[in-house]
């Protein structure tokens, strides 16, 4: 076999893929290396081939690391090395690709895998590119010997009964991965060792999240996990690497608050447990978020295939002076989804402002004819609803200090004013407990917002209070809820005002 690899050699076309199989069959890092076809000053990070090393070194790599790290590049080549070298070699195999939910794996994961076959080098390979729609397809690779291919997180005994003698899982964003997974992944993993002379890979990787679950109980060495591997891939060494902008980051400090789980998650790939007087924990915004990408993909339909309509719009108001708020415009679909948030910067001067805005919802209440629009009141936005209602529309005022004689879903507490009843609204309409699957836009400002502020019980008055603006603003560097604010309006509103019209409150 040595004198075939000598150079001046001629290797027969039959035996190069094979070749190919023996020299990188446990050697992922040269693979990427000589492969693929690099771009100019194109090339995987050090510590992206750390990990590829690693996960042969260890069997199981368990990898977290800051946004933008460039995880799901680093998945899709090992996918790749690993399906053609054990294909190239005639070995049984398989490689399980799973995710937090099927709109990652589907459109964010497949697609990588994709990007990257694309710049393989086959003379190198020694077979011809991948058949597209026969041995490339939309969701998996499918060869001779083995396949690739996605499978939900929810799919656990799909996962459980992905055997062969040679095993690759890739569980991507996997800190929201549900238990059931984990369990299966051990099961698809019992007849691989020296015993048995089979051979099994597993490499989960993730931003944090909270301090919980299979992939925290990794990180931090809990007994049962010593198996894995756990790899940290620092915000310095995203950035020295030109994979994290230092100036996005310290943009997000700013905004966040470098405290904030939010910061310390997805810029510093730390877990970070969300406040016990957080209103909103942080799974629930992003289960909100995973089901609109869902929702959006398909159509924005409801589940008799109708379209959804925008039934609200809420306004939060800003500008009117220098380094003031944006403005914020929040349209919601079917009384509860948020659809868009439109964030306009508005003049300086307070006349200029409200002309500007009460404008552009004029505009967006002439297209959708909403049922409800209801507009924040404080500062100049008392001048956009008296404009709007000149025009001849039909508009609310969010009166975010007034009293309210509303209560939770329990009854048993009521609110301070307005703005708390709307925080607590929207925590019972995020609630998994209450079925309302309401969804949210990826909004890296909206997930900050909502994620930060706290709310509490005084038990003398049985009413919920939410903390002052001016406390949330010192931890938000300066900045304001006005993204949160702008849907709370539209979907709390219309309660808020029967509540108050049913107490005589208004006129």
């Amino acid at each position: 076999m040595e004198s075939r690899r000598q150079a001046g050699t001629y290797i027969k076309p039959a035996d190069r893929f094979r070749l190919f199989g023996e020299k990188y069959e446990y050697d992922p890092v040269g693979f990427a290396r000589d492969c693929i076809d690099w771009d100019d000053n194109e090339q995987l990070a050090d510590y992206q081939f750390d990990v590829l090393a690693e996960l042969i070194e260890y069997g199981r790599e368990a990898v977290r690391g800051p946004h933008g790290l460039g995880k799901s590049a680093v998945s899709a080549i090992a996918v790749l090395w690993f399906s053609l070298t054990n294909e190239a070699l005639e070995y049984d195999w398989k490689v399980l690709t799973t995710a937090s939910g099927w709109p990652q794996i589907s459109k964010y994961f497949w697609p990588e895998v994709h990007k990257w076959a694309r710049k393989l080098k086959w003379s190198v390979i020694g077979r011809g590119p991948f058949k597209n729609k026969v041995e490339l397809l939309t969701q998996a690779i499918q060869l001779e010997y083995g396949q690739a291919f996605a499978i939900g997180s929810a799919n656990a005994t799909g996962m459980e009964g992905g055997h062969a003698s040679r095993l690759l899982m890739i569980l991507d964003e996997a800190k929201e991965i549900p238990t059931e997974p984990w369990v299966s992944l051990e099961g698809a993993f019992a007849n691989a060792g020296p015993e048995t002379g089979n051979v099994a890979y597993a490499l989960a990787i993730s931003t944090p999240g909270d301090s919980a679950g299979h992939f925290y109980n990794i990180h931090v060495h809990r007994p049962g996990y010593e198996q894995w591997h756990a790899k940290h891939i620092t915000l310095a060494e995203a950035i020295a690497a030109g994979r994290v902008s230092a100036s996005w980051a310290e943009a997000c400090r700013l905004q966040w608050g470098e405290d904030s789980p939010k910061y310390l998650r997805r810029c510093l790939g730390e877990f970070a447990q969300s406040s016990a007087d957080a209103i909103l924990p942080l799974q629930w915004i992003n289960a909100a978020t995973a089901r609109w990408r869902i929702w959006d993909a398909n159509g924005r339909l409801r589940k008799d295939g109708t379209p959804m309509k925008i039934t609200n719009i809420g306004v939060d108001v800003g500008g009117g002076k220098e380094g003031g708020d944006a403005s914020v415009i929040a349209l919601i679909y079917d009384y509860i989804h948020v659809g868009e948030l439109i964030k306009i910067e508005v003049a300086q001067d307070p006349a200029i402002a409200t002309m500007e805005l009460a404008g552009r919802v004029l505009g967006l209440i002439g297209t959708h004819r909403p049922e409800h629009v209801f507009v924040d009141i404080i500062g100049i936005g008392a001048g956009v609803v008296h404009r709007l209602r000149e025009l001849g529309n039909d508009v609310r005022a969010y009166h975010a200090g007034a009293k309210t004689s509303t209560t939770d879903r329990s009854g048993e507490w009521g609110f301070v004013n307005w703005r708390a009843a709307g925080w607590y609204t929207l925590r019972e309409l995020l609630d998994p407990t209450y079925g309302h699957n309401m969804m949210l836009p990826p909004d890296e400002a909206l997930e900050g917002e909502l994620s930060i502020v706290q709310g509490k019980g005084n038990t003398s008055t049985s009413l919920l209070i939410v903390e002052s603006k001016d406390n949330i603003r010192k931890r938000l560097n300066g900045a304001s809820t006005d993204c949160a604010d702008a849907i709370i309006h539209a979907v709390a509103g219309p309660g808020l005002f029967q509540t108050a019209m049913e107490d005589s409150q208004w006129a």
